[in-house]
């Protein structure tokens, strides 16, 4: 997005919050929705699928994806407005429609600097996942509070998806266990799922019903020409080659977890989704309902072989069929009074080997490295430390032995970080307010909140990031405010929206503010501007 575009649209903002720094009111009332004859509205999140990818494999779209693309409102210029592109900080961008700076989820892991250590967002309150660290209304929150008889559901393969996007009084909230063949999550704010929803999943997962193999067909030109085997790919207990020969179950064969690695978990999640509308009666009377549903095998094949990858291709050929049967079924069940908006909580980098056979400079930053930088450089002012708390990408908590020397220590490790060579950007998160001059600072400046952001906010260099801590020499990451990362599908199809494709530059939040529209919702002024 060029920057005076993407300035303007930030400091627009910052204009409002400032004539707004008097009242406690942030929101004010939209006009009527722009269809009001529609009863269901469905968020659709694919996870780590970058902006890209629908034009480049346009080809091989037949079902969901080719009906969103031509017969929809597609702007392929769509970026979020944060710099930690990551799953749990869009899934919340997208619910909300605010950058992280507002609805607070910076982050999917955040410090406490009392307790010594970060915590999960979803273990920020009682177990299992709740939207306690989330603090601003969901979409579904909204749309109770103007209608308390709505329904609203999320679902999801991992926790942090369906509980951000549910929000805090969602009906139904459920997600994948990794540890059992069962669902989590909550129903009306209470513990558990409804018993016909987890059965259903349960009779999914039994084994006699669960593929052997995938995929079981082959890719098509030129796509089967991809090299199958490359390096920094992550045997994740398949093997790294098609065929990939699958456990009986998701859960009796190790590793556990392995199932959730094929399109197989997505075609599960759709018919969940389908059940619960039917069971729900989503968009049977005239309360407008709304679906959140978040697919997310893109993400963990994209993580494990690479966006560029055989499984990749396949995945998003699969997902291009669920998805199809589900805008068939829920627009047949609605009589066409549907409206749909898609999009993703992030991007993807290729694998680090794959962009230097491309000739670009890409590689893996070790945080043990990165703190031995910046204490040396204390050590040397201060004196013998440890001075570094602790490294939360992208994240630097600082410990001083006096309090008095916190300035100056933030300074002299940031100092230390932007002299590393794949380190691009190190700024103390107290100047961010008075750097708006430039892009990435607005970027920086929207992911960070004023009690949760570390005493610094770093950036790698394009095509670097930190060395994961699962696997720490393989896989493919996201996470930066490059726009490969940033870069993100932004549709919306269905009841009265008429086919258009656009490449204007937008931001994430302006497709919510626009879908927040359609659904009646009251106009947060700290939000995105409505799409043309």
């Amino acid at each position: 997005m060029p920057k005076n575009i993407f300035r303007a649209k930030i400091l627009s903002m910052v204009v409002v919050l400032a004539l707004l720094c008097c009242t406690n009111k942030n929101t004010t009332k939209s006009n009527e929705p722009k269809q009001d004859k529609t009863k269901l509205f469905v968020l659709v999140v694919i996870d780590q699928l970058r902006g890209d990818e629908l034009e480049k494999h346009k080809n091989l779209w037949q079902h969901g994806f080719k009906r969103l693309t031509q017969e929809g409102r597609w702007y392929d210029n769509a970026m979020h407005g944060h710099a930690r592109t990551e799953t749990a900080a869009g899934h919340a961008t997208l619910a909300t429609g605010l950058h992280p700076k507002w609805h607070g989820i910076i982050n999917k892991r955040i410090f406490l600097p009392a307790q010594q250590k970060a915590v999960s967002i979803c273990d920020w309150g009682e177990s299992p996942c709740t939207p306690d660290a989330l603090l601003e209304p969901t979409l579904g929150d909204r749309l109770k509070a103007l209608h308390p008889e709505a329904k609203v559901i999320s679902l999801a393969q991992k926790d942090r998806s369906a509980m951000l996007m549910g929000g805090h009084h969602s009906d139904i909230v459920a997600w994948m266990s990794h540890d059992e063949p069962a669902l989590v999550g909550r129903t009306n704010g209470r513990l558990g799922v409804p018993a016909w929803l987890n059965q259903a999943y349960q009779d999914i997962v039994k084994p006699e019903n669960m593929p052997k193999v995938w995929p079981s067909s082959k890719l098509p030109e030129p796509y089967k020409n991809i090299p199958d085997i490359r390096a920094d790919e992550v045997d994740i207990g398949l093997g790294i080659t098609f065929p990939h020969k699958l456990p009986a179950s998701a859960v009796d064969e190790a590793p556990p977890w392995a199932w959730f690695y094929t399109p197989y978990a997505d075609d599960a999640l759709l018919e969940l989704g389908l059940l619960s509308a039917q069971k729900l009666e989503l968009g049977k009377d005239d309360i407008p309902d709304l679906m959140l549903i978040s697919f997310s095998v893109v993400d963990t094949v994209g993580h494990a072989f690479g966006p560029g990858s055989q499984e990749r291709i396949e995945t998003l050929i699969s997902l291009d069929k669920t998805l199809g049967r589900l805008l068939d079924a829920l627009e047949k069940q609605t009589n066409g009074k549907l409206i749909v908006a898609l999009s993703a909580d992030h991007g993807v980098a290729p694998l680090p080997a794959a962009a230097r056979q491309e000739g670009l400079k890409s590689g893996r930053i070790k945080a043990e490295e990165l703190i031995e930088r910046m204490e040396s450089a204390l050590n040397e002012r201060f004196g013998q430390g440890p001075h570094v708390q602790a490294i939360v990408d992208p994240y630097i908590f600082l410990q001083p032995k006096e309090p008095h020397q916190m300035a100056k220590a933030i300074n002299i490790a940031a100092q230390a970080l932007e002299a590393h060579p794949d380190i691009h950007r190190a700024t103390p998160t107290y100047r961010l307010e008075n750097m708006q001059e430039d892009e990435l600072s607005l970027l920086m400046l929207e992911n960070s909140h004023s009690v949760r952001s570390g005493h610094i906010m770093f950036v790698p260099e394009p095509y670097f990031s930190m060395s994961h801590r699962h696997r720490k020499s393989a896989g493919a990451n996201h996470g930066t405010p490059w726009p490969y990362d940033r870069h993100v599908p932004a549709i919306l199809w269905g009841n009265g929206i008429q086919a258009k494709r656009s490449n204007a530059p937008v931001l994430v939040i302006d497709l919510i503010r626009t879908f927040s529209d359609y659904l009646g919702l009251d106009v947060d002024k700290r939000g995105g501007q409505p799409l043309p």
